[in-house]
């Protein structure tokens, strides 16, 4: 149900994933009282539906809550962080703290490039990379910010090929 969650927003049907995200939120409301590890997982679907929403301060507050419950699980896998520090990111770019974004996706990056199978094709790493040049764009480094956005080009298309969603975005960033 939080990937269906993840899919509508993304799909910008943002009041089918509202209905799907409060049906997911009363299932976690248990776990969330007793901050269960397990429901960052659905404060960061909660984080991004927010986002798409234009609602700045729940989506803080929700990638904020997410963090307190991992770090108090003391479960701190990398993937856990990794997917906090990957909202934490978009979250920061979309407040207007592109600083906040590049410390924040650097981590992320940093991590995805530590596992990734095939260093050279990567979607997280397209992701991270994108996410990198869009804060040193903003923060005026236009010159890293298109050398990102081009290894971000190259990992989504060796990854998911020409024609995926990542690399037709990273493409568009190269350009600016």
């Amino acid at each position: 149900r939080l990937l269906q969650v993840r899919v509508l927003v993304e799909l910008g049907r943002l009041p089918e994933a509202a209905t799907a995200l409060a049906d997911v939120g009363a299932r976690f409301a248990p776990l969330r009282r007793a901050r269960h590890f397990s429901v960052h997982r659905f404060l960061l679907e909660q984080a991004r539906w927010a986002l798409a929403t234009g609602d700045l301060a729940g989506a803080q507050a929700a990638v904020d809550e997410a963090g307190a419950v991992v770090h108090a699980a003391g479960q701190a896998d990398g993937a856990s962080w990794h997917r906090i520090h990957e909202v934490q990111a978009r979250v920061a770019l979309a407040n207007g703290r592109p600083t906040d974004a590049l410390k924040v996706s650097e981590d992320a990056l940093e991590w995805a490039q530590r596992v990734a199978i095939d260093p050279n094709a990567s979607l997280q790493i397209a992701d991270d990379r994108l996410l990198h040049a869009q804060a040193e764009r903003l923060l005026g480094q236009t010159d890293l910010a298109h050398a990102d956005a081009v290894l971000a080009e190259r990992h989504a298309r060796a990854a998911g090929g020409d024609d995926h969603p990542l690399a037709r975005l990273a493409h568009v960033e190269s350009l600016r």
